[in-house]
């Protein structure tokens, strides 16, 4: 019978692990994409905002040309 405690032991500790692992595996993918959207934000807003300093900079630079 302990032969049988044994390898439901070790079952047990098997599913669990693998569990645990592929929650890990699916919550990495999970963040990545969270980084990945991150990075294409900041991209963006950079972008953004080096549109508006690009209109702003000839804007003063029309204006001091007058």
């Amino acid at each position: 019978m302990t032969d049988y405690d044994d390898l439901a032991g070790v079952g047990l500790t098997l599913v669990v692990v693998l569990i645990i692992l592929a929650v890990l595996i699916y919550n990495i993918v999970i963040i990545l994409k969270a980084i990945f959207i991150m990075l294409i934000g900041v991209t963006v807003v950079m972008t953004v905002y080096g549109i508006f300093v690009g209109i702003g900079y000839l804007f003063l630079k029309m204006l001091g040309s007058r």
